[in-house]
């Protein structure tokens, strides 16, 4: 009989620490708080901070439990705004003069060296998407490309294929010649919804 009864006291204690803790209960708040707010994105942080009197003194004779809720900054889900149409539209005539007045700059003192051409065309690439972005056109990714060719009585032909929207994408083309060189950059504006 004895057996049975301590068998009963140990299915009793199981059951008891299974049981859901109360949010009213002391000891448990701040573990059914976090529990709760698990899937938000909150932080909850229990400390100890002491109590203090009206000069600012801290009284060490007693404390209180604080329970502290911090926002985490995860990442930031946006709801769908449904818009096919930019605010601000690639604008042609804006990149383009842009494009000319950087290779301008760049170029103009500059005769043709092959092995100063490939940096050059990086750092021509670079300037000009810092600038295309600076104008602020909405909901665009850009494709810089810069090309510079001797002359030499040759002729160049530049293609390039993309699957695009022809309502929204758009591309622009600028030259700068020199007696030397020519300088050709192409700016494609794909729309990003």
């Amino acid at each position: 009989m004895a057996e049975k009864l301590s068998q009963a006291s140990v299915k009793r204690e199981r059951t008891a620490f299974q049981r859901r803790p109360s949010m009213f209960e002391k000891a448990a708040f701040s573990h059914v708080l976090k529990e709760r707010l698990k899937e938000g994105n909150h932080e909850v942080i229990h400390t100890r901070q002491p109590n203090i009197d009206e000069d600012g003194n801290e009284i060490a004779l007693d404390s209180k439990d604080v329970v502290m809720i911090r926002p985490t900054f995860g990442k930031v889900k946006y709801a769908n705004t449904y818009k096919m149409e930019a605010d601000r539209k690639f604008q042609v005539h804006l990149v383009k003069r842009k494009a000319y007045q950087i290779l301008k700059d760049n170029l103009e003192n500059i005769q043709y060296d092959p092995d100063l051409s490939a940096r050059l065309c990086v750092s021509l690439a670079d300037a000009i998407m810092a600038a295309v972005k600076d104008i602020g056109f909405d909901r665009y990714k850009y494709i810089v490309r810069v090309f510079i060719v001797e002359k030499k009585n040759q002729g160049t032909k530049i293609v390039s294929r993309f699957i695009w929207d022809d309502q929204r994408d758009n591309w622009v083309g600028v030259s700068f010649e020199r007696h030397s060189f020519i300088s050709t950059a192409i700016i494609y504006a794909l729309y990003f919804e």
